[in-house]
């Protein structure tokens, strides 16, 4: 009888599609508190690799005990701020959702491919494209599952293995405790066509189908199982009708949803003076590479630029020549933004200095350039710390300072990487996949404070090396393969991008909010 394993009893399908697997002939093994009466219960520490690997040995080598496939359910959402998740919940996040994801996946991948069949679905949700608005850590987690299904699809497919990430939409259990910041839950259950939440047994049937070896061709793709409910934008009117007056839509509402959703309203941004100091960026990642080239431009520019970098202070004090050159005003601050304390005195040097922050660029990261096979949890861990836990922290020790500027701009640097897997390395697609969210949710969240949040997906460019200045290992047939652009056109280069991100920072771009910008010259449509 083939196993299925599902990683969460928490949920509002997984109880209903264990029972159903159970009685289609699957052994169910569920993963939590709580279990259908014909499925087993497990309590496997999912952050622990070798607690994993124990559970998963058994599979290995035995034709009479194989693996049909592993559901991965990530925990319900809850409430989070980007501006107060402390670093104990940020921790948490990453322990008890991207981790035990990762493992999950490497691990079943390991047994799948070794079987040649089998299925890693990922029980994910509309929050991989669309934000919550109210705990920026689960969209952050979906998308970056997301991305790691992509890459898995990659790695597993050529050997048998179907990989699938199913976007469900807005169940009751779903419904948070505080004051959400978007229309998905006010009433969502209007927001499906049959104007009510579909049943908890409704996704039974597809998760059964992604199981079968009749899915294959869908392997990699996210597939939207939310019942249209995104789609929403009002009902149709019928043409031989007046259209309803707001007294009759709101009895008709009330007819759905007795009980008035609590909506509060958004307080107007308080106009700040123009202030008469130079505008000031600060830019993370600065000293060498994409921020060296965005430090430059924003220089030339007439800001006062500090330079944040952590290992190469060399090529730091180099870029800060360059611009003391020109005629710029900028300094340079060593800081390990996996530390909230070297964040704290980053930031508050840089407010002695130059009396405040008008743009944050958030462009420090690292790119090991690992397979799945290859990584580990303490490497994950720390690229997760990096590439977005470090945009959390600047982000929260900036927000005060920048709720004071006249033009407060946020730039995320990003990668085409958060949308296409890379083949290459699956963490660092991941944690850009997660920019993209952190992205949005941010933009949702520091609007009332007239605070835009965007950010720029790069595509190659033409830099000194990776942080870390680990290989790059990517074999293309030759001959074969199309170049990603023009021979007679040059690779985007880090001023190209400074400039994009300096109109981004400009009033001209008041109006382009949570957005995600690729400059690769179009490389990524090859």
């Amino acid at each position: 009888m083939p196993t299925v394993f599902i990683s969460d009893s928490r949920g509002p399908c997984t109880q209903a599609i264990a029972s159903h697997l159970a009685d289609c002939g699957y052994s169910v093994v569920v993963n939590g508190e709580t279990c259908p009466r014909n499925a087993r219960r497990s309590a496997i520490a999912l952050d622990d690799s070798a607690a994993i690997n124990a559970f998963f040995d058994q599979f290995d080598n035995n034709p009479d005990n194989t693996l049909a496939g592993v559901i991965i359910v990530p925990p319900p959402p809850s409430c989070a701020s980007i501006a107060t998740t402390s670093e104990e919940r940020w921790q948490q996040s990453f322990t008890g959702c991207v981790l035990p994801a990762f493992l999950l996946t490497q691990r079943a991948g390991k047994t799948l491919t070794r079987q040649g069949h089998g299925a890693v679905i990922f029980l994910g949700s509309i929050h991989a494209e669309k934000p919550t608005g109210f705990d920026h850590l689960h969209a952050e987690n979906a998308a970056a599952c997301q991305m790691l299904c992509r890459e898995a699809a990659l790695d597993f497919g050529t050997r048998g293995v179907g990989c699938y990430y199913v976007q469900r939409g807005v169940f009751p259990a779903d419904l948070p405790d505080c004051n959400p910041l978007t229309n998905l839950y006010n009433a969502p259950e209007l927001l499906y066509p049959a104007r009510s939440y579909p049943s908890e047994d409704s996704l039974n049937g597809f998760i059964e189908f992604l199981l079968s070896p009749a899915a294959t061709p869908l392997s990699g793709g996210d597939l939207r199982a939310d019942f249209g409910m995104t789609m929403f934008y009002g009902w149709q009117v019928p043409e031989t009708k007046a259209p309803p007056s707001p007294d009759a839509l709101r009895q008709q509402f009330r007819r759905h949803h007795p009980v008035p959703p609590t909506v509060v309203p958004m307080p107007t941004p308080t106009p700040v003076a123009p202030s008469s100091r130079p505008p000031v960026a600060l830019i993370t990642g600065g000293g060498k590479g994409v921020g060296a080239g965005i430090a430059k431009v924003f220089a030339q520019a007439g800001y006062r630029v500090c330079i944040g970098f952590n290992t190469n202070r060399e090529l730091a004090e180099k870029t800060l020549a360059d611009i003391s050159d020109a005629g710029g005003d900028a300094f340079i601050f060593q800081a390990d933004i996996a530390r909230r304390g070297a964040v704290q005195a980053m930031v508050a040097e840089c407010v002695r200095r130059y009396a405040g922050i008008d743009v944050l660029v958030n462009n420090a990261a690292l790119q090991p350039n690992l397979y799945i096979r290859e990584y580990d949890a303490k490497t994950l861990h720390a690229l997760w710390d990096i590439n977005l836990g470090g945009y959390l922290r600047c982000t929260q020790e900036c927000l005060p300072y920048l709720a004071q500027s006249p033009c407060p701009r946020i730039i995320n640097i990003s990668s085409i990487h958060g949308k296409r897997p890379s083949v290459f390395d699956v963490g660092y697609a991941m944690t850009k996949a997660a920019i993209r969210m952190f992205t949005r949710e941010a933009a949702l969240e520091f609007k009332d404070r007239a605070i835009t949040v965007n950010a720029v997906d790069l595509g190659a460019c033409k830099i000194e090396f990776k942080t870390g200045n680990y290989p790059f290992r990517l074999m293309v047939p030759p001959g074969i393969m199309r170049p990603s652009r023009r021979s007679d056109r040059p690779m985007t280069s880090p001023e190209d991008v400074g400039r994009l991100v300096l109109f981004l920072a400009s009033a001209n771009a008041a109006q382009i909010n949570g957005a995600g910008i690729r400059i690769d010259g179009g490389a990524v449509l090859v």
